[in-house]
């Protein structure tokens, strides 16, 4: 592998060989033309792994991002349960239950296949928790209020849910 310092180098000697001009060697490429291929041996981006290195070092962050996804939501159940209420018009249980449930979703979300979540998600959140979850969605700022990978596991669960009964405001 070489340095910037000594391809510069290259290019300049290059340079001079064609009389001061700045000209590139034939073989100096930036760039991959356009008629090259580009790489597929890449390693893949696997967030669990990601996440799993990044939760060894922090005793404060949950093991998945699902966790951290359900942690957020228990948090901050109080300010999620009135603005919930009163956006949707749900009481209070109905609030309740329905983030129960979607916790619990993302709690198990790393247990399961992609196939296996999205089948869970379709069949077992109610209709309030579809809903709740799509307003938390929607209202989520990254990465002030949850970092990106939490954040994309409730996105999945709404993706994968069917759509919510109440339009969003």
């Amino acid at each position: 592998k070489s340095t910037w310092q000594q391809i510069f180098i290259e290019f300049v000697e290059h340079s001079k060989e064609e009389g001061g001009e700045f000209v590139l060697p034939p073989d100096f490429e930036l760039l991959p033309s356009r008629g090259m291929k580009i790489p597929t041996n890449r390693r893949k981006f696997n967030a669990l792994e990601v996440w799993k290195q990044y939760a060894e070092t922090r005793p404060y962050v949950s093991s998945t991002p699902g966790e951290e996804c359900g942690a957020y939501l228990v948090k901050n159940r109080d300010t999620l349960m009135e603005n919930t209420m009163a956006t949707l018009k749900l009481s209070t249980d109905e609030v309740d239950t329905g983030l129960r449930e979607l916790v619990t979703v993302l709690n198990d979300m790393s247990a399961h296949t992609k196939k296996e979540f999205e089948s869970i998600v379709t069949s077992k959140l109610s209709g309030n928790a579809r809903d709740i979850a799509s307003l938390v969605e929607s209202q989520l700022r990254t990465p002030r209020d949850m970092g990106a990978l939490p954040a994309a596991t409730l996105r999945t669960v709404v993706s994968y849910a069917p759509k919510p009964r109440i339009a969003n405001t």
